[in-house]
């Protein structure tokens, strides 16, 4: 089973901002942005590029890179999920996204436009602000859905449902 949990309390960890994406769909998931925004003083950037084929993760080695890093970034244009987001924040890693699938769902959460900029000012909001990192870490480890064994289905179920309640006039 998919375990995705906090193994280092995110006080403990490097200020280390993290960057997800399949190197099928770069253009898609910002990674020009992230590119811009890599040379902001004083942070650390882990980037991760999956090739479903060749260069995949076990959901192992997954949860040791979000337990390397303090914030996670989705610059993504449009995401169904995404799933990321919900593994990042299952590890205590704090959110900063562009308004694309259950983003909004999520009250420990910086939901910003998908600019330079403006992924630039929330990582440097944070980096001078360690106390509200814990704070936001804490609370989005409380709102992220289960990752782990018989539990992971059941969970994703009312997820699912409390999001087709919450937006029913957009089905």
């Amino acid at each position: 089973a998919h375990e995705c949990y906090p193994k280092v309390p995110v006080q403990d960890r490097p200020f280390n901002v993290l960057f997800v994406a399949s190197k099928h769909w770069l253009r898609h998931k910002g990674y020009d942005i992230w590119r811009e925004i890599g040379t902001t003083p004083g942070v650390g950037f882990v980037e991760i590029i999956a090739d479903s084929f060749n260069n995949s993760r076990t959901f192992h080695e997954m949860n040791e890179i979000y337990n390397s890093a303090q914030v996670f970034v989705c610059m993504s244009a449009s995401e169904g999920g995404p799933c990321t987001l919900q593994e990042a924040a299952g590890c205590g890693v704090v959110p900063i996204s562009t308004d694309v699938g259950c983003a909004r769902d999520f009250q420990n959460i910086f939901v910003v436009e998908r600019t330079a900029a403006a992924f630039v000012e929330k990582i440097v909001y944070l980096k001078d602000n360690p106390k509200v990192v814990q704070q936001m870490s804490r609370g989005i480890i409380k709102e992220a859905v289960p990752m782990r064994s018989e539990f992971a289905a059941q969970a994703w179920g009312e997820f699912i449902g409390k999001l087709l309640l919450k937006h029913k006039g957009l089905f």
